[in-house]
């Protein structure tokens, strides 16, 4: 049996620009799009397109296999999870015992963009991992079937540091009794998580809990499935429609003031004016990412990068394919 992947337009179709005859000879379990909109496929296949290409590949943006992505011997097991970084490295997970043959390549590993081990990534996971993301502080939540990270007790979710070290400040316990399915992170530290476990921790969760930042159950959230949940997404708390008014934009500052952002300013010296600061961190642009458009380039000066409008309004276009 032949199995196959397709991209689909905002309405429905199908996209004819993308190669939906490239073959693999087993299922497709999970699908992850780099910043470069080149697609990373991860499953229990062997072969794609004639190919060999062990549980994981790279697809070009129009669905042929990327030839310069090479695991060699791969994962000798089942992919279930993959997580792009935004430099190019590519994380990993899944029921293998080892990747292309080397040491140390256990349920999850780091590659670079080409396939190849990053053989300082050691996180030392003794069990499958299902699902994976990062929070919003860099660090790296996995979910999954295991018991120990790095020689720690760890109950089928932990949080990695950036680095790749375990994250001591995350000790879920006694953690879920069964597998966790899919984690997500919350607004406020905290994190979701899913799976077919009916315990968190002693206390009794039916397929989800809601968890503190330390890892812990937050005892406010009693929710029981019936049954195991395998995935989870978050809603906003409410959707506002913008309609440009005086009062909406009034409303909006005062928001904006309340949460610290912006700082208002004397009202008899500056009426209506705020002062907001940005980040230490933040820069006024990135320049190898800051592009003059005009129609010859000796305008844009000898110190900016230029391309042709025409160029780059098909490339925008096409990476803002389907955005509102």
């Amino acid at each position: 049996m032949l199995f196959r992947s397709a991209r689909f337009r905002p309405d429905g179709t199908l996209d004819p620009a993308f190669n939906g005859a490239t073959w693999f000879d087993g299922p497709i379990y999970t699908l992850a799009r780099q910043n470069d909109d080149r697609i990373l496929v991860g499953g229990d296949f062997n072969v794609v397109n004639g190919v060999n290409r062990y549980k994981v590949a790279r697809l070009n943006v129009d669905g042929t296999l990327d030839a310069s992505f090479n695991p060699g011997a791969g994962p000798n097991a089942p992919v279930y999870s993959i997580l792009p970084y935004a430099n190019g490295d590519i994380l990993i997970g899944g029921d293998f015992g080892v990747y292309a043959g080397q040491p140390n390549s256990a349920f999850l590993v780091r590659v670079f963009s080409d396939g190849t081990l990053d053989p300082t990534f050691k996180p030392g996971f003794n069990g499958n991992v299902f699902n994976m993301t990062f929070d919003k502080n860099g660090g790296l939540l996995i979910g999954g079937n295991f018991t120990v990270v790095a020689g720690v007790p760890r109950y089928r979710v932990a949080r990695l540091q950036p680095n790749g070290t375990l994250d001591p400040a995350f000790d879920p316990g006694a953690g879920a009794n069964y597998q966790v399915r899919r984690v997500v992170p919350l607004p406020d530290g905290g994190v979701f998580v899913t799976g077919d476990f009916n315990y968190y921790n002693g206390l009794q969760r039916n397929g989800m809990a809601r968890l503190m930042p330390d890892g812990t159950a937050d005892p406010r959230f009693v929710a029981n499935a019936n049954g195991a949940v395998y995935s989870a997404i978050l809603q906003p708390d409410a959707v506002h429609w913008c309609d440009g008014s005086e009062e909406e934009r009034a409303m909006l500052t005062r928001r904006l003031v309340d949460s610290g952002t912006f700082t208002e300013l004397d009202a008899a010296k500056r009426p209506n004016s705020f002062y907001a600061r940005s980040d230490q961190g933040d820069v006024a642009r990135v320049e190898d990412r800051t592009y003059i458009c005009s129609e010859r380039e000796i305008d844009a000066g000898p110190n900016n990068n230029w391309r042709d409008p025409a160029e780059m309004r098909a490339e925008l276009t096409r990476l803002y394919s389907g955005a509102m």
